[in-house]
């Protein structure tokens, strides 16, 4: 997978072209495109060659040696990893009691329990435009709560060390006693 692509967050499509081989192995592969462009995925793509091998004969009895083909390559789109999240005064994604974002009905019951949010990774910390992945248990509002926290800042998540651009992240917040 192209570093800038995972950087991205990016999956793409890569087509090359080449010749095949008597032994089946390809060569004098080119790349005929790529999609999105300018993330790599063609010259990733021509690294896979050595280990691609083809039957030097099509179903059909004739010979595919010296013939040209093009040959699709996807690459899937990273899984954001999952960062830590930190809620000021609170610990490594813990919330130390109910606090301001804890919902009402489950500090109320003394209901513990996580949401997952994934979100772009500002370099200082910062989560902006998250959307829910899950929360348990369900129909808590704990997802609700994680969201409304990273929207007001209130929601930190670790960096990457030197990280100078936004990734994207899961954050997964604990709500329980600290």
């Amino acid at each position: 997978m192209p570093t800038q692509a995972i950087a991205a967050g990016q999956g793409g499509l890569a087509r090359l072209t080449c010749v095949v081989a008597s032994s089946g192995a390809l060569a004098d592969c080119v790349i005929a495109g790529e999609e999105p462009a300018g993330l790599g995925f063609g010259a990733a793509a021509l690294t896979l060659i050595p280990k691609i091998t083809m039957a030097p004969a099509w179903s059909d009895g004739r010979s595919a040696v010296g013939e040209s083909i093009t040959l699709p390559l996807r690459f899937a789109a990273p899984a954001p990893r999952l960062a830590e999240a930190r809620y000021k005064g609170g610990s490594a994604g813990r919330l130390g009691g109910p606090g301001p974002y804890y919902p009402d009905r489950a500090a109320r019951l003394g209901i513990t329990g996580t949401a997952v949010i994934e979100c772009d990774l500002a370099p200082d910390g910062g989560l902006g435009a998250c959307k829910v992945l899950g929360e348990a248990p369900a129909n808590e509002d704990f997802a609700n709560a994680a969201m409304v926290m990273a929207a007001r800042g209130h929601l930190k998540a670790e960096t990457r060390p030197g990280a100078t651009a936004k990734e994207r992240v899961r954050v997964k917040v604990v709500f329980g006693p600290g």
